[in-house]
């Protein structure tokens, strides 16, 4: 048999398989590419099996990459965690970069201060006067885990919009509640959403919203100002699982908790700290299956600038109702 014989090549684990304008396949094993010496192996198959062959490697391959763990270093990113550097962009990518591959995924935070939060001004009905853009955001993705080496802190830069302003001069606000004008929100978003996930985990992280140094407008919402500045935010998720860490001096709430009864739930709050948020340490709202040990939800609801219902603890059935929990 002749090289020359066949058309079509190709290369797979370092083998060259080559397909000819026949109903055979032969397979020749490189063994001295210098002196085009060949040992031959060869096998007289159909050719629907060799391209059934082909079409399984082609998944196989594609499945085992999807399903290994990918690991990313956020300081091989981009990160400086430096207390100066504002990083929040290189967390939203390695987000996106989560999302894109539907989870599979470590993220490890080696220890430093990163400096976080960002905003935009729209002044329209969909975004708001100024929206804020969430850190870590994931959404339908599985097995994620966010991993700290050593003393890890976020902090919310200064000055961000938090209240309501003007669509228009993109000043304070003064209003009348209850007020529901979308036009006129100021938000600063989430240091971590989850949104219709399962198997995310995070730890030892200490995320601090820097309530005292947020730029605040006119009240919004029913009473104070009810706008999205929260530290963990689940949403219709299920295996959570968050240990040893604080949520503090955020907006809203240091934890909000929001799934139908149709979530599984089996959301696992274990050596954490929820404190000096500007409305409650915790949000349960609806769901089920939620599981707190030896957490603390102090001093929050305080100062001027606090809104209802100032709880450590707020359990509402606003969505669904709150069973199996605590």
């Amino acid at each position: 048999m002749k090289q020359a014989d066949y058309k079509y090549q190709h290369q797979i684990e370092g083998k060259e398989y080559i397909i000819g304008n026949c109903n055979k396949l032969h397979i020749f094993e490189i063994a001295n590419i210098e002196r085009m010496a060949f040992k031959t192996r060869y096998y007289s198959v159909p050719c629907f099996l060799c391209l059934h062959l082909l079409l399984f490697l082609i998944c196989y391959t594609q499945c085992t990459a999807a399903s290994a763990i990918l690991t990313i270093n956020v300081k091989n990113e981009g990160a400086r965690g430096d207390g100066k550097t504002n990083d929040h962009e290189i967390f939203v990518k390695i987000s996106n970069r989560v999302n894109a591959r539907g989870g599979n995924c470590k993220i490890v935070i080696p220890a430093g201060t990163y400096i976080i939060g960002k905003q935009a001004f729209f002044g329209n009905e969909v975004k708001g006067s100024y929206k804020g853009e969430d850190c870590f955001f994931f959404q339908q993705v599985r097995n994620v885990e966010i991993l700290s080496i050593g003393k890890v802190k976020f902090k919310y830069a200064q000055n961000l919009k938090f209240g309501s302003f003007s669509p228009i001069t993109k000043q304070k606000a003064t209003v009348k509640q209850p007020f529901f004008d979308r036009k006129h929100v100021a938000t600063i978003g989430c240091f971590l959403r989850i949104s219709e996930c399962s198997g995310i985990s995070i730890s030892n992280v200490d995320a601090d919203g820097n309530n005292t140094q947020i730029d605040y407008g006119g009240y919004w919402g029913d009473v104070g100002r009810q706008c999205l500045h929260v530290g963990i935010f689940v949403q219709n998720s299920d295996n959570i699982k968050v240990a040893a860490v604080r949520m503090h001096h955020f907006g809203l709430d240091g934890l909000e908790l929001l799934s139908t009864n149709t979530t599984p739930g089996n959301i696992t709050i274990t050596n954490s700290q929820f404190d000096y948020n500007l409305r409650n340490g915790c949000s349960w709202i609806g769901g089920k299956g939620v599981i707190m040990r030896n957490c603390k939800f102090n001093m929050n609801g305080l100062g001027a600038n606090a809104s209802n219902p100032r709880a450590g603890l707020d359990i509402e059935p606003e969505v669904a109702e709150c069973e199996n929990g605590l």
